[in-house]
């Protein structure tokens, strides 16, 4: 597009979102494997680390595709709104990891 947003570095921008779901799902699987709290929890922190710079990603070039570009891109919307997911069942997740953590205090 001539923008240099489709890609950075000359490695397409849709590399790295595959990327990130590969690692995320990766992680999930770890998580699902290894038990203990102390383990899983740092995955989980990781986890929230990856989706969460991914979702600052999705948000600037949607932006970018509704006031720079003036076109949008249904793949990008719907790993946005993906993305988006993602951080909310994984904040979810870290939520009741506390709760739990908290209620074992009690």
């Amino acid at each position: 597009n001539g923008m240099g947003i489709a890609a950075l570095k000359g490695i397409p921008t849709a590399v790295f979102g595959l990327l990130m779901y590969i690692t995320l799902a990766a992680l999930s699987f770890v998580r699902v494997i290894k038990s203990g709290d102390k383990v899983e929890s740092k995955y989980l922190a990781l986890q929230a680390l990856i989706s969460i710079i991914g979702l600052c990603g999705s948000a600037w070039l949607t932006w970018l595709e509704a006031n720079v570009i003036h076109a949008w891109c249904r793949w990008c919307v719907a790993s946005a709104i993906t993305n988006l997911l993602i951080v909310l069942l994984i904040s979810a997740d870290i939520f009741a990891d506390m709760a739990r953590i908290h209620g074992d205090k009690d």
